[in-house]
């Protein structure tokens, strides 16, 4: 069995931890940096078991990608930029969690990566800007979805009776962070949550034991009470951003009408529309670092400063064209092929609805830990299917 060395823990957890931060660009060198030697040491690991698919999936669209960024800045049509080494960062990073990925765990992953936040909202860490919170590290939208990720592995260990002394604290730090932001993807993210855990209220029972009818249906009007307060909560936090006659259907097909208008709905709208021009222009993409300049090439000039392409839709046209969104859907597949077989769908079933949302409003093709999770997820997966039905371990 392959194990991670002590080096290797530490080179990892300080790799979490810096990117917390890693908005900062000296702060940002040294979380790359801290990736080179990760996957330099991985290198030093005996390698006996075949490579996943997901991240044999995620290598091709991290080396089509990185092969356009080349063309295209030899040709001269695009400038170099930092942004073009956050994917080939990502494809070392993978590769060597791929490596010694048996000693990693999805849900301790996850953990240790919002473990600061309980600490930079206790010290004040957080900015307000027109209604939301948010930190350099922890924005409301781009980090949002690893904050959801850390509130479901928290909440599930919390039913559990799991580890009670620290996933409590990281349950109410990631609900005060997905309630206050002022983000509509999070409370969207929040309202899935929630909804998964009635679910497996109501339906299963947890893994100490079986509750009572009365006890699991008492439970779960406490979950909705608290739920509707914390919409009440979030609301008035898009009031504060957007105005006190903020109307959440009103303004999205406000905004959508608004094509010249530089704000949330009319922008993601703008993105897709352009992301689709450049992959009629460019059949493989123009590779992630080249964004910004597609923009200001074949879209609205007002959305040429942003550096987020608001979807993983949007992102993979731009970066790899049309074979990103194959590769994208293959990855989705396989995931819901392994969940199919397992028993673990009410514990790991909402990274689907996640990946659907995430498709539309979330870009992940540059971010370094969630493809590091879903590779370890599965890992994991794959031991429990062979476990549930039986099939000898991998040794």
């Amino acid at each position: 069995m392959i194990r991670a060395n002590r080096t290797q823990n530490f080179l990892l957890a300080a790799f979490i931890f810096t990117g917390v931060f890693a908005s900062y660009t000296s702060v940002y060198w040294i979380n790359t940096g801290l990736v080179v030697l990760f996957f330099l040491s991985s290198l030093l690991t005996k390698k006996t078991d075949a490579y996943g698919k997901i991240f044999v999936v995620y290598a091709v669209i991290a080396l089509l990608s990185l092969g356009d960024q080349i063309v295209y800045i030899l040709v001269g049509e695009f400038e170099f930029n930092r942004n073009h080494l956050t994917v080939p960062a990502v494809l070392l990073l993978t590769v060597g969690v791929q490596r010694i990925r048996v000693n990693y765990s999805y849900d301790n992953l996850v953990l240790l990566n919002v473990a600061l936040l309980p600490l930079l909202l206790l010290l004040g860490g957080v900015a307000t800007s027109g209604g939301r919170i948010t930190t350099e590290y922890l924005n409301a939208n781009l980090q949002g979805m690893l904050v959801f990720f850390g509130f479901m592995v928290a909440a599930n260990k919390v039913m559990d009776r799991q580890g009670l002394l620290w996933t409590i604290p990281l349950l109410a730090a990631t609900t005060i962070f997905l309630v206050t932001t002022g983000s509509r993807q999070n409370i969207i993210l929040f309202s899935v949550g929630v909804v998964f855990f009635l679910v497996r209220i109501i339906k299963a029972s947890p893994r100490h034991g079986r509750m009572s009818r009365t006890k699991r249906f008492g439970i779960a009007v406490i979950l909705v009470a608290c739920t509707i307060q914390a919409m009440n909560i979030s609301y008035g936090y898009l009031q504060q951003r957007y105005g006190s006659n903020y109307d959440l259907l009103q303004q999205t097909i406000r905004l959508s009408e608004e094509r010249d208008s530089e704000r949330s709905m009319s922008s993601r709208i703008s993105f897709w529309e352009t992301s689709f021009k450049t992959a009629t222009q460019y059949y493989t993409g123009v590779g992630h670092g080249n964004i910004e300049a597609a923009m200001e090439k074949f879209g609205n000039r007002n959305y040429a400063i942003t550096k987020n392409a608001h979807s993983i839709m949007a992102e993979l046209l731009f970066s790899v064209g049309f074979a990103g969104i194959a590769l994208f859907a293959v990855i989705v597949w396989r995931l819901v092929r392994l969940l199919g077989k397992t028993r673990t769908f009410g514990d790991h079933g909402y990274v689907l609805v996640f990946l659907l949302l995430a498709f539309l409003a979330i870009p992940l093709l540059a971010n370094k830990v969630f493809w590091t999770l879903l590779i370890v997820m599965e890992k994991e997966l794959i031991e429990s299917v062979k476990h549930e039905h039986g099939m000898p371990a991998r040794t």
